[in-house]
């Protein structure tokens, strides 16, 4: 009777979680101003939708975001909401997960990691934002557990979806070249940790490659497969398959391009930004990390250690490597908060009640921050996390031109200054042309030209327009600060948020003709 109680309890708690999942990755989900990158990523989906040519460029990332904001847009009309539903539909998800898995990590486990993705500032933050990398930890925490059910119990289906799984992650972004370096490292590191106990499972592993060869070849084509249907558009378009291809000295290309980023150091910020952003809103996954590391070195579980070492691998190269936005903490918080939840559900039932205590409290504390980043401070840049935002004080001017121009009978109720077109270009897609600021014309239909605050003066064809300044973006990235002084700085903003220097911004200029009161 004990066990069938505990077996329904569990499955309330994941009914729970669920449910809790869904209202916090949609409620409110479209409120918030459409941020440059989701105008356009929005955009280029929009146009598969619509049937026009699209051809992986890897600027933008992979396809597999494309496809699904196309099949949504398909679906829905093309909404704030709808904009971020794709990234709320993968975070609900990856909240599940692992509560599926509780056959392979335990219930405590499953659990305690669910729970700590649930309430995580960043990845709801990130769940309800357009952008690649909340899309692709999920095919990463899918992948990694089919890779471990082929290392305990070599067999051809997880071996199968394991490479099914990856080939769908370097469908979304090339973070995963990232990903693979860091499983390698860690496996090596485990390795010699574990010492012999790590032999069965490579003796395991190479006994099955020896025995069942066309299972191996098998997993090769699925990969290949499924990369070749991703990247060519379903087989439609071989120029975008070829761009694909990984080519470190081909800046043309997938790995070469982002490669050659690292020199450029897009964000601009210190080696430690994303220790920054884990103090500032993942503190219970920040110290739980630590003491799983020091647990799993402890109790040499090799699945537990595996994980610690993918999540200090996964920091340690994304902190290394040369862009660093938000959005891309999210493939090393994800071995990180699996490593967390790990020690917390392995330890559990053996912490005292004052750690226990201490936990939980940890764990409010994320819940509030990710409230207050999320449902309060969602469009304030003062919050790292929201990087560069639109500011709701641009959306009545958005409101005002979609009332004005929405019977526009052509495309030129909007001009826009092809120098400012995120994301305009995606906001106000059904009425308006992007023009060059040194040679245009305005239409009899024109109500409305942005023009980039530096082209005005070269800009002669609406020169007796009505002009007025409108800010685009804004933005606060914060000034470095090392002296012992400066803590009380960093103290004060992790509890008020407040900033220690001005804030950021950038300006567009709003045309209107004198003929309509301007």
């Amino acid at each position: 009777m004990t066990g069938l109680k505990n077996r329904y309890s569990f499955w309330i708690v994941c009914v729970g979680i669920f449910a809790v999942a869904i209202f916090s990755r949609l409620y409110l989900l479209g409120i918030r101003p459409v941020h440059h990158d989701e105008g356009m990523l929005s955009y280029f989906a929009w146009q598969l939708a619509e049937m026009k040519n699209y051809s992986y460029s890897p600027q933008i990332h992979g396809p597999i975001l494309f496809y699904v904001q196309a099949v949504l847009f398909a679906l829905f009309e093309t909404s704030n909401f709808v904009v971020r539903l794709g990234p709320a539909i993968f975070g609900i998800i990856l909240v599940a997960i692992p509560l599926s898995l509780y056959k392979a990590i335990g219930k405590p486990r499953a659990t305690a990691i669910s729970l700590l993705i649930l309430v995580s500032p960043m990845f709801l933050y990130f769940s309800r934002f357009l952008v690649h990398t909340s899309l692709v930890v999920v095919f990463y925490l899918g992948f990694i557990y089919f890779l471990r059910s082929f290392v305990v119990s070599p067999k051809p289906i997880p071996l199968y979806l394991a490479s099914i799984f990856l080939a769908l992650a370097f469908g979304v972004s090339e973070v995963t070249y990232i990903l693979v370096a860091a499983i390698f490292a860690s496996a090596a590191v485990s390795t010699l940790i574990l010492g012999r106990k790590s032999f069965k499972y490579y003796k395991n592993i190479g006994q099955y490659f020896k025995e069942n060869s066309p299972d191996i070849v098998s997993a090769i084509l699925l990969f290949v497969l499924v990369w070749i249907a991703i990247y060519s558009v379903g087989f439609t378009n071989v120029a975008s398959l070829k761009t694909s291809i990984p080519n470190p000295f081909a800046k043309d290309t997938s790995l070469g391009f982002w490669l050659s980023q690292h020199d450029v150091r897009l964000g601009g910020q210190p080696w430690f930004y994303y220790l920054l952003l884990a103090l500032s809103y993942e503190p219970i996954i920040l110290l739980g990390s630590l003491f799983g590391l020091v647990d799993s070195i402890i109790k040499k579980n090799p699945f537990y250690l595996f994980v610690a070492w993918w999540a200090v691998f996964m920091l340690a190269i994304f902190s290394w490597a040369g862009e660093k936005f938000p959005w891309l903490f999210l493939p090393p918080l994800l071995p990180l908060t699996v490593l967390t939840g790990y020690y917390i559900g392995t330890n559990w039932k053996n912490f005292k009640v004052l750690s226990k205590i201490f936990w939980v409290a940890m764990a409010i504390i994320s819940l509030f921050i990710s409230i207050r980043l999320n449902y309060i401070n969602h469009t304030e840049t003062r919050e790292m996390a929201v990087y560069v935002q639109t500011p709701l004080s641009f959306q009545k001017v958005i409101d005002k031109i979609e009332k004005d121009c929405k019977d526009s009978p052509d495309k030129n109720c909007v001009l826009i200054d092809q120098k400012i077109s995120w994301p305009l270009s995606w906001t106000f897609k059904d009425y308006s042309t992007l023009i060059y600021s040194e040679n245009f014309t305005p239409q009899p239909s024109t109500k409305y030209i942005f023009m980039d605050v530096a082209s005005i003066s070269s800009m002669n064809a609406a020169k007796d327009w009505n002009s007025q300044q409108v800010q685009l973006r804004e933005w606060w990235v914060p000034e470095s600060c090392h002296k012992i002084t400066c803590m009380p700085k960093y103290f004060e903003y992790f509890i008020t948020r407040k900033v220690w220097n001005e804030k950021g911004g950038f300006d567009t200029t709003l045309l209107t003709p004198v003929k309509n009161g301007g």
